[in-house]
């Protein structure tokens, strides 16, 4: 919160974003401890796995893009304090494809969590 204190103009509604982004993040954690206290009962894994996979590639994405928006042009240098931002970046993409993809992780969501039919197979 210091850092968008500091760099509010960077864009606008800059607090807020960060606001929703916290409280997502506190959501996650939430549903990470969920699914934590479901295998410590011994029960088998629900629905959370695909959910807290898709959202938290969303999230990481997320938070990538307001480090980047708060951060400016200093992420592109390979030293200084905006280095570790920049790798952040780079790298926050990557968890959206880690394990399969956003769009397969919907997919699975739709069919196995919702019941929905599957997509016709082209041949």
């Amino acid at each position: 919160m210091q850092l968008v204190q500091r760099r509010s103009d960077a864009f606008a509604g800059a607090p807020i974003r960060v606001g929703a982004f916290l409280a997502e993040d506190h959501a996650l954690r939430l549903l990470n401890l969920r699914r934590a206290a479901r295998s410590v009962e011994g029960a088998g894994p629900g629905p959370e796995g695909n959910i807290t996979k898709l959202k938290v590639a969303e999230h990481m994405i997320e938070g990538a893009a307001i480090a980047a928006a708060l951060w400016g042009p200093e992420i592109a240098l390979l030293d200084g304090p905006g280095r570790v931002i920049g790798r952040t970046v780079m790298g926050a993409r990557g968890m959206a494809i880690a394990g399969g993809t956003s769009e397969v992780t919907r997919n699975q969501i739709a069919e196995r969590i919702l019941g929905m039919p599957r997509d016709p197979l082209i041949s």
